[in-house]
């Protein structure tokens, strides 16, 4: 049960991370998962615990997320880990932490009470700490005075204890990497537990070290031989612990101290009073009273010993608790490394003044003041640490620049970033918000930010220079609004390459209905990007986008995808373009892309209700219906007029013209719907006259959301591969319309389909022309073929019979639903085709054949054992679960039988053949219908006789096929005590006289789990109730199927025929091989 629910989220995790090889991921995914054992809870049970992650439930902050407070329905508080989207820690960090806390037991370590993973929502389930983190009392003023030295010494040796077990005694060598107050919580006996494991490392065998080019961990705790060669071992975390305790005894945090005129880090401040023999005053005033001298001593020399240079000098852990355990003589600290001061913040007590900088923590940017050549005009900026050119990224002065070197930046009181010069303010922050104890902060993403200290959430910023930018654009940086404060976030350019005054050449959001990236020259529009459509756009290995819409702020960010990488946007208002810009490694910017790309690109150039194409000659063209407004001026090269409609429209009787491969038009003049689907949408813009064209609004997935523009179409660009546009249908009057024959109506209906579409070349050479030696199988509809790409990959080809019942409805419905589905338990669609009389389906091909080629065959039958069959029952109750209730749309496939079940090379089931499926949205689980489609003994009574389908005449085949499994017998007739019976009635009657275990195939006698297969028989009679109503849903049925839990008893199931036979006739009858009808009736 719990490993089918693991399995069901492998899609979602694919098409969150926007994994290429899909294939490949997903057996990633699942190898990585597979060994887990821990709860999986539902993601609607951790929203009701945590109010729907109520903003007063927020405990902390990590690196990776939020925390919030929670309480599951029995009364238990939890601790609720969620991921951000935007966070450094993915899929992988998630897996580590999820696999590395399941297999740890120690009483110093957080207890991990299960994991959800759900669509984008990725949570761990931790127990809850009442108390909250270690740092939220030793930093604090009043709450310290709590931990007395007894206190702070009993936690300081569950640290420990609880570091060696992960050191030496867990399974696995684990190397925690990013240990720190913050990641200790204390219990309600304030005893200490380790969390946070997003980043640990876990080593086989005697393996203490590692390497990586990916630094993660928090400044101040890191060794130098991490934080500068990526080199970690456990002697790292020995370096972090270092750091830790003398913080605990300390009371304050490894950050800038003075001492005689120096500002050294909390090291470097405990190392000169240690050579001072001066120790003592290190000790927090709040546990002077209650201190044993010679432990706090003896764990000051312990830290010095644990922050060694070089991590040979380090003692194990095993060796730091034998030395905070006994009076055993220790060795002499050698100077401890880095005792130099964190140099990347202001708090109120400091200023930067010039010839002063300071360095984002892992020395990427720099901040401080800086002249262009000019030394009378000086500005405070921020630019690139250790890149020698080009490296200014934020400029807070640029029309204001400074003529002297007599200027100083502070941070007052009401935590606002002053810049004075003579005592006259040049520049400074604003806040709505004032704080008791702020810090101002440089980041390594660039971003210059201020913060309540004492704050638990670290990206509660007061104010960040990201919202004010320059020139350059950043890896995390958002282009657009905040709404409620009416802010706009955007580029604008310096007056020169030597001049950072404000241009007018900006790069930002225009709040139009269909929002969109323009460069602006003043007030005019330069160049366009096109609206946000939903998809990932074009794919590189340097960045991806994020775009977010909502009621607080619409917004544009890229991202790189290595955070070794460096890159930048700049606006630059002499050539007037916004190149980007990637670091090379010849140690020199890189030109990565240039917006505007060509010609076509620049606003406009071809008027209204024109397209502009690069690689046509000439490069404007009038859309279809459409003539140049002024054919003199057109002809002379001067494009700017634009076209005019042919023929006028008649509104009621137009139609569209769909045109692939578009810039969409400018979106000033359109309206947005997103509860309309696309064929909604031309109907409501065919209804509204000034409606000239439309599309989807979102492009992903199938595509949904409805947009239509009114009056010209401007600024159109016809891109050379269609793929990198978007589809549009352009409104005409019926003059111009294609009224061939040919024109299919189901063009509309597959134009929002997202599959691969063949070409019957490729499908025909892949089957050797349909060959009858690669014929597979036949279905209701037609044949299926086994083929094999130019690739080498196999496929499996339904080819719909020109005699079949299933006609272009069918076929479209078959494409259409199963392109939206995603499950390992449904087989997979890879295209489809459709030329001249051919309509081909392109599936996975599945080796192991249709379910029915197994149990109903002597031989083949014995190669499925009882787990066997349970797996494939088991995973086809999963696949109906989730059509039935997890997929987007609720479906009802209505022709589920053995044959419509195929089997992979691992024997696991795949649903296939949606041909007859309904799909139903909302909450809706029930239809009616006056074409019966199905096959003869699966159907349920109330469908056969009356057409009524819902979620549960599925369960009435899955009963049927449930016993087929478990029997080996075909729905057929039985004879039983003078009765033919079909598989049902013969089931039914054995069951009443308890005699239900002569129902087991002989086959898997032998292998069999007696109270399995008892269950199955019962679930399947419950299935096959007569009434609807009283049969379960799936959800019940994978519930009964996994648990112990008690069943109601089935009554008398649906209709079995009865035939009475004469006495010595009492072999098995004949019956008609499975029959595929279609019954057209009235009711």
């Amino acid at each position: 049960m719990r490993q089918g629910r693991f399995h069901g989220t492998i899609e979602c995790l694919i098409a969150l991370f926007g994994i290429p090889d899909k294939s490949k991921t997903k057996e990633s995914i699942e190898r990585q998962l597979e060994d887990v054992d821990v709860p999986l809870f539902n993601l609607l049970t951790i929203t009701i615990a945590t109010n729907n992650f109520l903003l007063k439930n927020k405990i902390g902050q990590g690196g990776f997320g939020p925390v919030y407070k929670g309480k599951l329905e029995g009364g238990q508080e939890i601790a609720v880990k969620r991921l951000s989207s935007r966070s450094g820690q993915g899929l992988t960090e998630f897996i580590t932490e999820v696999k590395l806390i399941a297999k740890l037991q120690h009483r110093n370590l957080v207890k991990l009470l299960g994991c959800c993973i759900k669509g984008k929502e990725k949570l761990l389930v931790y127990e809850y700490m009442v108390n909250g983190s270690l740092d939220s009392f030793i930093f604090d003023k009043i709450k310290s005075k709590l931990l007395d030295w007894p206190q702070r010494f009993h936690i300081i040796l569950g640290i420990v204890r609880g570091l060696l077990y992960l050191h030496q005694d867990s399974r696995l060598r684990i190397i925690h990497r990013d240990l720190k107050a913050s990641n200790i919580l204390l219990d309600e006996k304030l005893n200490p537990k380790i969390s946070d494991f997003g980043l640990a490392r876990a080593f086989g065998g005697d393996q203490t070290e590692g390497n990586t080019d990916r630094v993660v961990g928090t400044y101040g705790y890191m060794a130098p031989e991490y934080a500068v060669d990526g080199q970690f071992s456990i002697k790292s975390d020995v370096f972090s612990f270092g750091i830790l305790l003398l913080e605990i005894v300390c009371g304050n945090k490894n950050k800038a101290l003075c001492h005689e005129n120096q500002t050294l880090n909390l090291v470097g401040h405990a190392w000169t009073l240690w050579k001072e023999q001066n120790a003592l005053q290190l000790f927090d005033s709040s546990i002077k009273d209650s201190c044993v001298i010679s432990e706090v001593l003896r764990c000051i020399h312990v830290s010095l010993l644990c922050v060694q240079q070089y991590p040979e000098d380090r003692p194990t852990m095993t060796s730091v608790i034998q030395m905070l355990g006994s009076e055993m003589d220790m060795v002499e600290p050698k100077e401890p490394v880095s005792i130099a001061a964190d140099t990347s913040s202001i708090s109120q007590s400091q200023s930067l003044s010039f010839g002063r900088t300071i360095v984002s923590p892992n020395g990427v940017f720099e901040l401080g003041f800086f002249n262009l050549g000019n030394p009378n005009k000086s500005y405070l900026g921020i630019w690139f640490k250790n890149i020698p050119s080009q490296n200014i990224v934020w400029v807070a002065n640029g029309g204001n620049p400074i003529n002297d070197s007599f200027a100083l930046l502070s941070l007052n009181s009401s935590g606002h970033l002053v810049l004075t010069h003579n005592n006259t303010v040049v520049w400074s922050t604003s806040s709505l918000i004032e704080t008791q104890n702020p810090v101002a902060k440089l980041l390594d993403s660039g971003n210059l930010v201020i913060r309540d200290e004492n704050e638990v959430n670290q990206e509660a910023y007061l104010w960040q220079s990201f919202d004010y930018p320059s020139n350059t654009g950043l890896s995390g940086m958002k282009i657009g609004w905040y709404l409620k404060r009416n802010l706009s976030i955007h580029l604008t350019a310096w007056k020169s390459d030597d001049d950072p005054t404000p241009g007018d050449f900006t790069w930002g959001i225009i709040l139009h209905p269909y929002p969109e990236i323009y460069l602006m020259k003043g007030t005019k529009k330069y160049y366009r990007v096109g609206p946000w459509n939903g998809s990932p756009g074009l794919i590189n290995s340097i960045y991806y986008h994020e775009f977010v819409s909502d009621e607080e702020e619409l917004s544009f960010t890229w991202n790189l995808k290595n955070a070794s990488f460096l890159s930048k946007v700049v606006v630059n208002q002499t050539t007037q373009e916004r190149p980007r810009y990637v670091w090379s490694e010849t140690e020199s910017w890189m030109l990565y892309s240039t917006r505007p790309e060509d010609y076509c690109d620049h606003y406009g150039v071809c008027g209204a209700n024109a397209y502009c194409s690069s690689t046509a000659s000439p490069i404007c063209e009038c859309l279809k219906g459409y003539t140049p407004k002024s054919p003199e001026k057109w002809k002379s090269m001067d494009r700017t007029q634009g076209c005019v409609l042919k023929h006028p429209l008649s509104c009621k009787y137009d139609g569209f013209a769909q045109v692939d491969g578009l810039k969409v038009p400018d979106t000033k003049r359109t309206h947005v719907d997103q509860t309309l689907d696309i064929e909604k949408c031309r109907s409501k813009c065919l209804n509204e006259c000034s409606c000239m064209a439309y599309t989807n609004y979102n492009i992903s997935g199938a595509g949904s959301g409805c947009i239509m523009w009114f009056g010209d179409l401007l600024d159109i660009k016809l891109y050379s591969v269609a793929e990198s546009g978007r589809r549009l249908h352009i409104r005409l009057p019926p003059s111009e319309l294609d009224k061939s024959k040919t024109k299919k109506s189901n063009d509309r209906q597959l134009q929002d389909v997202d599959v691969p579409l063949f070409d019957l070349l490729t499908i025909t050479a892949a089957t050797d022309n349909f060959l009858l030696n690669n014929k597979i199988g036949e279905g209701g509809f037609g044949p299926v073929y086994k083929g094999k790409l130019e690739g080498g990959q196999e496929i499996a080809v339904k080819r719909l019979s020109s005699r079949s019942g299933q006609g272009i409805t069918e076929f479209i419905t078959e494409v259409k639903l199963i392109a939206k589905l995603q499950h390992r338990n449904l087989v997979k669609l890879l295209g489809c085709c459709i030329k001249g009389q051919e309509e081909l389906l392109v599936y996975e091909y599945v080796v192991n054949g249709s379910l029915n080629s197994f149990i109903f065959d002597q031989t083949k039958s014995k190669l499925l054992d009882w787990p066997r069959r349970f797996n494939i029952i088991l995973g086809i109750a999963r696949g109906l679960l989730y059509l039935h209730q997890d997929s987007r749309l609720r479906i009802i496939h209505r022709d589920l039988k053995a044959s419509n079940v195929l089997l992979d090379e691992k024997l696991n089931p795949k649903i296939s053949d949606f041909g007859m499926a309904r799909a139903f949205g909302g909450d809706q689980t029930e239809g009616n219908t006056n074409r019966v489609v199905g096959t003869y003994g699966y159907m349920a009574p109330e469908y056969a006789f009356d057409g009524n389908f819902s979620i549960k005449s599925d369960v009435f085949s899955f009963g049927i096929l449930l016993l087929e499994i478990v029997c080996g017998i075909k729905n057929k007739s039985l004879c039983h005590e003078n009765q033919t019976l079909n598989l049902v009635g013969y089931a039914w009657a054995l069951w009443k006289e308890q005699n239900a275990l002569q129902l087991i195939d002989s086959g898997i006698k032998d292998s069999c789990v007696i109270p399995e297969v008892l269950r199955c028989i019962h679930v399947s009679l419950l299935c096959v109730q007569q009434y609807p109503e009283d049969r379960p849903t799936m959800t019940s049925v994978i519930q009964m199927l996994g648990s112990e839990m008690d069943m109601v008893e089935p009554k008398e199931p649906g209709f079995f025929p009865r035939r009475i036979l004469k006495e010595g006739n009492l072999k098995e009858m004949t019956s008609n091989d499975e029959l595929t009808i279609s019954l057209f009736s009235g009711r």
